[in-house]
């Protein structure tokens, strides 16, 4: 029914206006942009301002969404609007499980509020499709999410024809989250070439175009999805992250880079997460329909003491302070009502609407869940 001009907006319609309005803006070159300027040019919202804040909203949303103040950080934060658009993820392991214990773990993750399962694929695990299927049977509501399969162990043709069984099995619940793979003993244990990063990324690219053209093949099976399931790609690396702003429905930021000095990954500290926002931002302006941003966390730990369990997690970012640790998403460190603070905080400055945990986390997020939603 048309709105009278004394209607006030919806929520969505407010949502749907700002994102127009900001599509529509003529964009300057890129060399004259800054970093705030790409990620929202709006000014103080009222609200804020009462609560005191003296300098403009870094937040990708509407003013109107913006309610409440952060004394501790100084900036606006997201309440009750944002809350109904978070999701929350869990990464279910299946080793060593009977399919009576893997479906009771599966039910137990959807009672607690979780709205996407999440199947890894290691060789040292059980097979990620079947592992997905027998989640759906045990489940109604919840997404069930390859977290993520490596792009590089399949036959392209093979991982369609999966794919798409998969999703018919799941009655279109599917969520196909790929990657490059990063265990360079699983490529050698499988036979497969490790190469470059470089290697993988462009195996990855690959993947990711002939899986479309295998969708649109009529005599091959077709997922209920169309044209194909939800695409989710993770990455910290600029051509990765590319690649998913440009055809993932689901970006996925790890922060965490090989670090050769290390041996093994390491966390970025938060402006550096924020540089790999704002260029997926970038690369992503010239679609109609802008990609989710999700987030896993390493570690998720409740505790009253926030500074000596950040300590205890160091070895996730060998060279960030404290202050530092406790400021990524990549970790969540507190009691739960600090968790969902610390997750509207990094969802209204950075976007991130979609945050994953791993297994052993999922009771204590659940407590998170439970606060927000």
């Amino acid at each position: 029914m048309p709105t009278t001009a004394t209607s006030a907006p919806s929520a969505t319609e407010a949502m749907s206006r700002h994102r127009h309005a900001r599509s529509a803006a003529p964009s300057p070159p890129s060399s004259e942009r800054t970093t705030n300027e790409i990620q929202t040019r709006s000014a103080i919202d009222p609200a804020a301002r009462r609560a005191g804040a003296t300098t403009p909203s870094t937040s990708p949303y509407p003013p109107e969404f913006l309610r409440g103040r952060d004394p501790a950080r100084g900036h606006a934060v997201l309440l009750t609007m944002l809350d109904r658009r978070l999701k929350f993820g869990v990464v279910m392991i299946s080793s060593g499980c009977t399919p009576d214990e893997w479906m009771e773990k599966c039910r137990r993750a959807e009672g607690l509020g979780y709205d996407a399962i999440g199947v890894p694929d290691h060789l040292n695990l059980m097979s990620p499709f079947p592992s997905a299927v027998l989640a759906g049977s045990a489940t109604t509501r919840p997404k069930i999410a390859t977290y993520v399969l490596n792009a590089n162990f399949y036959n392209h043709t093979l991982m369609a024809r999966d794919i798409a069984t998969a999703d018919i099995l799941l009655d279109g619940r599917l969520e196909l989250g790929l990657g490059t793979g990063y265990v360079e003993q699983e490529f050698t244990a499988a036979g497969v070439p490790f190469g470059t990063a470089a290697d993988r990324v462009g195996r990855l690219e690959s993947a990711v175009a002939q899986l479309e053209g295998l969708f649109a093949d009529e005599g091959s099976p077709q997922p209920v999805q169309r044209p194909r399931p939800p695409l989710a790609i993770g990455g910290h690396g600029r051509r990765v992250l590319r690649l998913a702003a440009r055809n993932a429905e689901v970006v996925s930021f790890t922060g965490a880079p090989f670090r050769p000095e290390f041996g093994r990954t390491g966390l970025v500290d938060g402006p550096a997460l924020r540089e790999r926002v704002d260029f997926v931002r970038r690369e992503s302006a010239e679609r109609s329909v802008q990609p989710e941003f999700n987030v896993l966390s390493k570690q998720t730990v409740l505790t009253r003491d926030r500074r000596a369990a950040a300590e205890a997690l160091r070895r996730y970012g060998p060279d960030l302070d404290t202050d530092q640790l406790l400021d990524v998403p990549m970790l969540f460190v507190g009691t739960a009502p600090q968790i969902a603070e610390q997750i509207r905080r990094h969802s209204a400055e950075l976007g991130l609407t979609y945050f994953t945990v791993m297994e052993p986390a999922m009771e204590d997020f659940g407590k998170v869940i439970k606060l927000i939603r």
